[in-house]
């Protein structure tokens, strides 16, 4: 049985926490979900179709009953979107750093 992200992301092993690379995995973990929070919705679907239900682009268009040369530009602007957001979260973090 394949487990999607969301229940990975919530799991979180007690070594994790003493672990210095387990912490900063669970870190990144955190920004990730925040960077998909502030995605669209539609956004949001495409990237779960892709990377939770391990879809293919043309199995993704049946989802969405779109073309397959539709589905792959969503999937592109998606996949963009998201690592803007990511970006402008690890942005902030830095700039908190200081």
């Amino acid at each position: 049985m394949t487990t999607g992200p969301s229940c990975a992301a919530t799991t979180r092993p007690a070594a994790a926490t003493t672990d210095p690379d387990g912490a900063a995995l669970l870190g990144e973990l955190d920004e990730l979900r925040r960077a998909l929070a502030l995605l669209r919705p539609a956004d949001r679907e495409v990237i779960a179709l892709l990377a939770a239900e391990e879809l293919s682009t043309a199995e993704v268009a049946q989802v969405l009953g779109c073309t397959t040369a539709t589905a792959a530009t969503r999937v592109h602007r998606a996949r963009r979107r998201l690592r803007a957001a990511y970006d402008q979260l690890d942005q902030g973090h830095r700039h908190d750093e200081r």
